[in-house]
């Protein structure tokens, strides 16, 4: 089924929030299959918002060998 007779009168969306030009952008760029690739998101975007803890440092009683 393929609709012919519809008629676009949708009002085009507009973003209340800043565009994504005016934020602060990370960028990765990775080799896959002899493909590069470039994965650009905005900043603050993989931490989640929380800040990452540090893993805590082996005190000498707890290591054994």
């Amino acid at each position: 089924w393929i609709e012919n007779e519809f008629k676009n009168e949708i009002p085009q969306y507009k973003d209340s929030f800043t565009s994504s030009s005016e934020e602060e952008r990370s960028s990765l760029v990775l080799e896959i299959n002899g493909k590069r690739i470039e994965i650009s998101m905005p900043n603050g975007l993989t931490s989640g918002g929380v800040k990452q803890k540090k893993p805590p440092v082996a005190q000498a009683w707890e290591i054994s060998f």
